[in-house]
């Protein structure tokens, strides 16, 4: 369980760059469209603080960090509705290195230290830690990405209403629905094939559009597993040298784990 969670932890916070070139998409993986040129290089760096509760499992306060030097990046990013579609099956990135980054408030300090490989693990703790409003101090001590500061305040919760269970037919679209103020995120991850972001910052409902879904791929192996979540977002971006940085906190008030069809 603790596995799924930590993928379900950096499908979330996920700031839109390419996976580790050393990883090779499971079966059933959507291949980069041969038709499509390559997206522009991307520099950019994701912290993110990130809390949930899912059905079965429990609740988790998680952050991670990922840093990426995408200079051969895969399928161009597309548009749908208020839905940022982003390939990741095809693409090719370097993990690099910041340093040692830590994320405070108050007295709670969580340690992120990169290993041999670049690779930042994510710390993952049972409960729900932070509280609407909290600023978090993010701080990286700097090495390929230059050093870097910033806050980024943890949004207050959401109640969401719709959905409240995995859609049955998700690939045809699904309504949100919540009440509570602030941009709400719907974010999905399919393995190494897809991730989808969708931003919806007024309002108290919205859909998510076919067209978004449409490269997620059906069955129910591992690899075509999809996270889905919805919640509260807030972020943060500056820049760090060549590195376009998001300091990034979802408030993940719906949390579920299924298959398309």
């Amino acid at each position: 369980m603790v596995m799924v969670m930590v993928m379900v932890l950096a499908a979330a916070c996920g700031g839109g760059g390419g996976n580790n070139g050393d990883d090779t998409p499971g079966d059933g993986a959507v291949d980069t469209p041969p038709d499509m040129p390559p997206g522009p290089p991307k520099k950019i760096g994701v912290v993110g603080a990130f809390e949930e509760t899912l059905a079965g499992a429990g609740s988790f306060t998680g952050v991670l960090a990922q840093m990426i030097d995408g200079t051969a990046s895969g399928t161009p990013d597309r548009v749908e509705g208020p839905c940022l579609v982003h390939f990741l099956a095809g693409e090719t990135a370097m993990l690099v290195s910041a340093g040692t980054i830590t994320v405070t408030r108050n007295a709670d300090v969580v340690t992120l230290t990169p290993d041999g490989t670049s690779t930042y693990a994510a710390s993952l703790r049972q409960g729900l830690i932070y509280k609407g409003g909290d600023t978090l101090a993010v701080a990286a001590a700097g090495a390929t990405v230059p050093a870097f500061s910033g806050n980024v305040t943890f949004p207050a919760a959401i109640d969401v209403t719709d959905p409240v269970v995995f859609p049955a037919a998700i690939k045809d679209g699904f309504a949100v629905a919540w009440t509570g103020a602030g941009t709400v995120r719907v974010q999905l991850a399919q393995g190494g094939n897809v991730r989808i972001t969708c931003d919806f910052t007024s309002g108290t409902s919205g859909m998510v559009p076919a067209a978004a879904l449409s490269d997620l791929v059906p069955g129910n192996q591992q690899a075509m597993q999809i996270t889905l979540l919805v919640g509260s977002h807030d972020a943060t971006m500056m820049k760090a040298g060549d590195f376009d940085i998001t300091l990034e906190a979802l408030n993940a008030e719906f949390a579920a784990i299924g298959f398309a069809q």
